[in-house]
């Protein structure tokens, strides 16, 4: 098969279409494989994720989306008149268009089929081809490298994202407090107005020695983040609409993890996390006592972490891609 990929030329590296691209020419070399391809009628398949329709000729190459986030079709009132017409009228031809459409959960497969009124039969559900294929490993030095660069804590919990009051970052960091956990909390994400006004917040009272925030670190670095971690704390409510990748790389890392009690997550670790109602503060208490400090329970989540990553490893996705493409 030919396969195109999209790419732009301002796509940073390491971008989702250059992974899948490295990915299948490592694993599955007998295709062919393009990237930046978005007007050739020559592909058997042109796959992408939805930031562009497809500009071949109407029916000659089947075109697959991979549907990241739901939140311009929920949302159009957020965009300005000029952002519909280059944004989300885009999108949304994009994904009317496409032969078959990925989506992380069951659940993105209904609401889809109810915002677009796309049939089921063109909807594929699979967590792990919405998330980018594993890094390398980080060995000892780039470890140490990455430890050093951000001036981590000797051992801290981490938690990703952008602090937000649908995060519950200050309910975490009480809670670590009358747990007793006497690590460092990390908090990887965007910087933010509430970011601002929650460490403004915490200089006067203990929890300041207990955080650090890291403004939107390196990609390139986060998989070394997880391994140098103690633990990982994931709680977004529903609302916040938050990504399962954080998940899969604490999965890959083998780290004992604590998520707040959504289908997404559950669909995503399966029974290699805790789960937790983030807004239940004593329940959130009694969980971070346990993965701080019981060593059974850790030993527990780190194996079935590891069991679970191999559904997220190179082949599984190769495979599974690969399926797709030669139905179509």
């Amino acid at each position: 098969m030919k396969i195109g990929l999209e790419s732009h030329p301002v796509a940073v590296s390491g971008s989702y279409a250059e992974s899948l691209y490295e990915l299948l020419s490592r694993h599955a070399p007998e295709h062919e494989y393009l990237l930046d391809c978005n007007n050739r009628d020559d592909l058997d398949v042109y796959h992408d994720s939805g930031t562009a329709p497809w500009h071949g000729r109407r029916g000659r190459v089947p075109h697959v989306v991979t549907v990241r986030n739901l939140g311009c079709l929920r949302h159009p009132e957020l965009f300005s008149r000029r952002e519909r017409r280059a944004v989300l009228d885009s999108y949304r031809a994009a994904v009317r268009g496409a032969a078959r459409l990925i989506v992380p959960h069951g659940g993105a497969g209904r609401e889809l089929a109810r915002l677009l009124g796309i049939g089921p039969e063109r909807i594929e559900v699979f967590l792990p081809l919405t998330v980018c294929p594993p890094a390398a490993e980080p060995d000892a030095p780039a470890l140490d490298a990455v430890r050093r660069k951000y001036a981590l804590p000797d051992e801290f919990l981490l938690t990703v994202g952008p602090p937000e009051p649908r995060r519950h970052l200050p309910e975490l960091l009480a809670a670590m407090a009358d747990a007793g956990c006497g690590r460092a909390c990390v908090v990887c994400g965007r910087r933010t107005p509430y970011a601002e006004r929650l460490l403004a917040r915490l200089r006067t009272s203990r929890a300041v020695s207990r955080v650090e925030f890291l403004y939107e670190p390196e990609p390139t670095d986060l998989p070394a983040l997880f391994r140098l971690a103690h633990g990982f704390v994931y709680l977004p409510d529903a609302s916040a609409e938050a990504p399962a990748a954080p998940i899969v790389e604490a999965l890959r890392a083998g780290l004992p993890s604590l998520l707040s009690d959504l289908p997404l997550h559950r669909e995503a670790a399966d029974d290699a996390a805790a789960y937790v109602r983030p807004e239940t503060y004593d329940e959130l208490v009694e969980a971070l006592r346990r993965l701080d400090g019981d060593a059974g329970f850790r030993r527990a989540l780190h194996g079935r972490g590891l069991r679970r990553a191999e559904a997220f490893s190179e082949e599984a996705v190769v495979r599974r891609l690969l399926a797709i493409y030669s139905a179509l």
